[in-house]
């Protein structure tokens, strides 16, 4: 009786967040923000079930300490997911994935103990939450196409800045990856520039 209530739940939770989208953008930034530390907003998002496609514009993560040591940006996300597998086994397949304009600075002044997946034991609720997923929607991910275009990679050290610009990554259904970009390295104090 409890399992078919949850069941129950669990579609009526799926069939409003078809029919009220918006709900769904407040929830994922909230439950990003609270499990990394960080600050995250959503542009736009938007996702349609036939054919299963997810659409995200102008995210941002910046760390929630004082220095802001952390920023991380993406222009646009495009996922093509599919299902697959017998009930109770399926994987979430990433059929293509496509992430533009994705920007990330980093610095030593950030508080590393603020930015970290926090582990925390589930509640019961969590728990069982947890499990129906697995039941009824997936258990493992996996994927055959992803593309990363007009990235950028900043950390600074100190007075070392190394910057990877241009950014163009691509994994095919061979699974082979391949990458291009550009890698300068700046450290004045030892005369590099």
């Amino acid at each position: 009786l409890i399992v078919l209530f949850f069941a129950v739940s669990l579609f009526g939770i799926i069939l409003y967040c078809y029919y009220h989208p918006s709900s769904v953008k407040p929830l994922v930034e909230k439950t990003i923000s609270r499990s990394t530390g960080t600050t995250l907003t959503i542009k736009g998002l938007s996702y349609s079930f036939k054919p299963m496609r997810f659409h995200a514009e102008g995210i941002t993560a910046v760390s929630q300490d004082a220095a802001g040591g952390l920023q991380m940006k993406i222009s646009h996300l495009v996922a093509d997911v599919g299902l697959r597998g017998p009930f109770g086994r399926k994987t979430l397949t990433f059929k293509s994935l496509k992430i533009e304009g994705f920007d990330f600075k980093f610095s030593d002044n950030i508080d590393r103990g603020r930015i970290r997946l926090k582990k925390t034991s589930p509640s019961f609720f969590g728990r069982i939450l947890k499990r129906s997923v697995a039941v009824f929607l997936f258990r493992d991910m996996a994927f055959e196409a992803a593309q990363l275009v007009n990235s950028q990679v900043v950390a600074g050290f100190g007075d070392q800045i190394i910057q990877v610009d241009g950014i163009q990554a691509r994994l095919n259904a061979d699974r082979h990856i391949g990458v291009s970009c550009s890698i300068q390295i700046k450290w004045p104090s030892q005369g590099l520039a």
